[in-house]
């Protein structure tokens, strides 16, 4: 197989590409912390969705998953608020 200059410089170009792009992928993966949250184990206060406000910019969401929707289904909060998500599912 012959190839011209055009075609060999286009495929060099490539490699590198490729291998820029593992290469990014490699080091993405071994420098990112994925922080996953701890499983608190189950208590009867999940059960029930509700939004409880602990002071006015502190709020803690109880949510309750079900098949194809949420409950509460929509939430309303300030701006800036922080919020803790307890989501449990119908058992």
């Amino acid at each position: 197989i012959v190839m011209d200059r055009f075609e060999n410089r286009v495929m060099v170009m490539t490699g590198i590409v490729l291998a820029f792009f593992l290469f990014a992928v490699l080091y993405a993966i071994r420098d990112t912390a994925n922080d996953v949250p701890d499983c608190l184990p189950w208590d009867a206060a999940y059960a029930e969705p509700k939004i409880v406000e602990l002071d006015e910019k502190t709020f803690q969401i109880y949510m309750l998953a079900q098949m194809w929707s949420f409950e509460p289904s929509e939430i309303r909060l300030p701006v800036g608020a922080e919020v803790d998500i307890y989501l449990t599912t119908k058992v």
